[in-house]
């Protein structure tokens, strides 16, 4: 589970850099928001299915 970690990390600073030079609107920040979502719901996927 540790690259899950991992990768959240990496997104979440894509993001908030991304935040600082794009707007919210932009294509690219709602492709960020989607990979997040999508990587949270195949985490709790993973865990529950662990259990």
């Amino acid at each position: 589970l540790g690259n899950i970690e991992l990768a959240k990390q990496y997104l979440q600073r894509a993001e908030e850099t991304a935040g600082h030079t794009l707007s919210s609107k932009h294509p690219v920040m709602s492709l960020l928001h989607k990979t997040k979502a999508v990587m949270a719901e195949e985490v709790e996927g993973y865990v529950y299915s662990r259990h």
